[in-house]
């Protein structure tokens, strides 16, 4: 079970091919880490669930209620993400993991304006666009 940040980055570099090497790593801020590796950049952040009322908050949009689940990200850490061409990753609890490239989610964002009801500052995007890591 992962519940900490340095869990969910530890997982991920113990998950990572053996061609991949860290070449550095500094936090971000309380829940995000940058890890740079001989691979690319990752964001890799710690998410408690999946987004499962993704397509009931936007079911006045059916281009979107279609999605089904979805994940949540700050909208100011995927930009920052995106200016720095870095992949973020979402760790869950039973250590499986989940990336997308931070341009696609912002760019799914400014599309469908997909800010999550209740939480400000926070952003959405479908599940199926992201992709599992090191199965």
């Amino acid at each position: 079970m992962i519940d900490s940040l340095d869990q969910a980055v530890w997982r991920f570099k113990n998950s990572m091919p053996p061609c991949m090497q860290v070449v550095s790593e500094e936090q971000k801020n309380d829940y995000a880490r940058i890890v740079n590796t001989t691979g690319g950049g990752f964001c890799i952040t710690l998410k408690r669930d999946f987004y499962k009322s993704f397509k009931t908050h936007f079911k006045d949009r059916p281009e979107i209620a279609k999605e089904g689940w979805g994940q949540v990200a700050n909208k100011r850490l995927i930009a920052f993400c995106a200016n720095y061409g870095l992949t973020f990753v979402a760790v869950m609890p039973d250590a499986k993991i989940y990336a997308i490239d931070a341009k696609e989610f912002i760019k799914y964002y400014l599309k469908h304006k997909t800010d999550v009801p209740h939480l400000e500052g926070e952003i959405a995007c479908p599940l199926h666009m992201f992709r599992r890591l090191y199965p």
